[in-house]
């Protein structure tokens, strides 16, 4: 989840503005890449004081200008001036003094198995953990909470919200996602992704395992275009049943089958591909009981 953070209140800190006082008081423009975004006296002082880490925690973080075009900030380019971006951010219209700038935050949910090695389940993996992610990631990898926190003298920045989860899967339905609907063009009608002429389960895009975002026919897919996202999380039972009292009585539906959430098989692996693809590991699996909850949310203000 990507989260934004700027301060464009005087009274609280330094403006996180653009800062080009005089003429012509703009940065980029045609032909014109930003390779430096110039910020207000003391910004970088105060986007340095709301990350953990500090200023030297800045380098590799994504920035971005008006939320319309962005980078990444170079190692060593936080500066007291502003900030050197690594690529730079190709021609763009220009941006004024006083544009507003943010730090992208990305904040990581990553369900962490058994050994759990850096003991981020506080023992009781596996578990749902919550956090920004040490370390720069690998080119098209994701963050990872797995790595080791590289400041010792702090908590690890990744910290348990849920103790037995096994399972985090997101699917989407989205309006012009696929090249092969009205060619990727958003039409105000979610895409009939099954061709069933009716919106249904086959038109959710399980985004994580099963689909690429980058190459056709999903390459139109942009995050612009989702309107609902269905999730859904395993984790085991960690207590007994209380009785038909312990809380609002639902119908529950128990089976010996091992699940598919999403596209998510768990008999070819619940971790890692293989893990339980054996009758030894699949009766092991089975000595939990799990739940399996399941919910759609609509995104706000997409209304059409």
């Amino acid at each position: 989840m990507v989260v934004p953070m700027t301060n464009s209140i005087a009274a609280v800190g330094a403006l996180w503005q653009v800062n080009v006082p005089v003429a012509p008081g703009t940065i980029g423009g045609a032909n014109q890449p930003i390779a430096t975004i110039p910020l207000m006296n003391n910004a970088v002082n105060g986007m340095g004081a709301v990350i953990p880490g500090g200023i030297a925690a800045l380098p590799g973080m994504a920035v971005s200008i008006a939320g319309v075009a962005g980078s990444r900030i170079a190692p060593g380019g936080a500066t007291p001036a502003g900030l050197n971006l690594t690529p730079a951010i190709p021609a763009l219209p220009a941006f004024s003094h006083g544009t507003q700038v943010y730090l992208l935050q990305c904040i990581t949910y990553q369900v962490i198995p058994p050994p759990d090695a850096l003991n981020l389940c506080q023992g009781n993996a596996p578990c749902l953990v919550r956090g920004v992610a040490p370390g720069v990631p690998p080119a098209n990898a994701p963050p990872n909470c797995n790595n080791p926190n590289p400041n010792p003298l702090l908590p690890h920045p990744c910290v348990p919200i849920m103790d037995g989860v096994e399972d985090l899967q997101l699917a989407y339905a989205c309006d012009g996602c696929n090249m092969n609907i009205n060619g990727g063009v958003p039409d105000n009608a979610i895409d009939d992704l099954n061709a069933s002429n009716s919106f249904d389960q086959g038109d959710f895009m399980a985004g994580i395992t099963g689909v690429n975002w980058f190459l056709p026919p999903s390459a139109a897919m942009t995050t612009d275009k989702i309107r609902m996202v269905q999730v859904s999380i395993v984790a085991r039972q960690t207590r007994t049943d209380q009785g038909t009292g312990e809380g609002v009585v639902t119908l529950v539906q128990n089976t010996n089958t091992i699940p598919t959430v999403s596209d998510h098989n768990h008999a070819n692996g619940v971790f890692a591909l293989g893990d339980n693809s054996t009758p030894a590991q699949q009766q092991a699996y089975l000595q939990f009981r799990r739940r399996i909850l399941t919910r759609t949310v609509e995104l706000r203000n997409q209304r059409y």
